[in-house]
């Protein structure tokens, strides 16, 4: 399969991320802690695209046309409404 490479990491799906933060707020014990929210054990990127493939067959020309070609995108409204810049101003 082009353009995957040989590496794995955990994958979490992003509400879970936000309970997390909010329980980690109720919660004295994370005072301090840095939390890993993540899965257990990790996964191969080339079983993932595996699945993706499999499940999203239809879009896969639409994402192949895209291999080596910069994309642009607007983040500025994660500027002005949170106040999170990208690359981060030091």
């Amino acid at each position: 399969m082009p353009a995957v490479p040989a590496v794995q990491f955990g994958l979490v799906d992003v509400r879970d991320v936000a309970l997390a933060h909010i329980r980690a707020m109720c919660e004295p014990r994370s005072d301090g802690q840095r939390i890993l929210v993540t899965s257990q054990p990790s996964f191969w990127f080339i079983d993932i695209a595996n699945v993706l493939r499999h499940e999203f067959s239809s879009q896969a020309a639409q994402v192949l046309s895209r291999i080596g070609k910069q994309s642009n995108f607007d983040n500025s409204r994660v500027s002005d409404v949170v106040s999170l810049f990208f690359p981060k101003q030091h």
